[in-house]
């Protein structure tokens, strides 16, 4: 008679076992667990960025509660220099500092990608084709010539190039009319004030054309992480 050894159980979960029998619903998890991941990655700086904001807005800047929990001061040092002398934009409500590359070829995305992992971008003056091919003069003014400044800048872009500038323009949607936004072009500090905040579609081009006075105008993809439409800033000279 032969005897047999007893078999001991298994204690724990073999998840390799559970992969094998269940193909189909392993694949489904995968996949969901992938694209939550995936979600996380991609989204991560402009809801970091928002986070930030809303500690700032609610928590930093109420004397009150930085009383009770002994949070220091605001410390505004970052924004009291411009990263570039020769041509940065400060916006200090949405905590941008950052330099402006000047004379961005619109029409020329390799060269206009580029300029965005080193800042944010100022279109040149050229023409584009817009509805209808309709021909729209991008006016490329600069500070100074009492046309319309433009410049763009990412929303979320995950991946490419600085990590500082991939997202820079994700809190543009938090400026109210009024607010204060500085240039500094050839070490002069310019000063403007928030006119209007707008989306418009992502076609349209009418917002690159001149003004009647000096403008500023801050261009980012809405809603952030997409490219369906457009936010814009428009900021005046104060």
């Amino acid at each position: 008679m032969k005897i047999y050894p007893e078999k001991r159980k298994k204690v724990g979960f073999d998840l390799l076992s559970f992969f094998t029998r269940h193909k189909k619903r392993s694949f489904a998890l995968l996949l969901v667990f992938g694209s939550l991941i995936y979600l996380v990655y991609y989204f991560w700086e402009p809801l970091a960025a928002n986070f930030r904001y809303y500690f700032k807005t609610t928590v930093v800047s109420n004397s009150f509660i930085r009383k009770v929990a002994s949070l220091p001061e605001p410390d505004l040092s970052a924004y009291q220099n411009p990263i570039s002398e020769e041509f940065n934009l400060v916006i200090k409500k949405i905590d941008v500092n950052v330099p402006v590359v000047a004379n961005v070829k619109a029409e020329e995305p390799k060269e206009y990608f580029y300029a965005l992992t080193k800042g944010v971008a100022h279109y040149a003056r050229t023409t584009l084709k817009g509805k209808g091919d309709k021909e729209v003069t991008v006016d490329g003014s600069l500070p100074g010539e009492g046309g319309n400044i433009f410049i763009f800048g990412h929303s979320n872009s995950p991946g490419s190039g600085d990590s500082r500038y991939r997202s820079i323009f994700t809190l543009l949607d938090k400026l109210d009319k009024g607010d204060e936004i500085e240039l500094t072009y050839q070490k002069e500090k310019i000063a403007y004030k928030v006119k209007e905040t707008k989306i418009i579609s992502a076609d349209d081009l009418s917002v690159l054309e001149r003004t009647s006075q000096e403008t500023l105008t801050l261009m980012t993809c809405w809603p952030f992480g997409t490219n369906l439409k457009r936010l814009i800033v428009r900021a005046e000279r104060s």
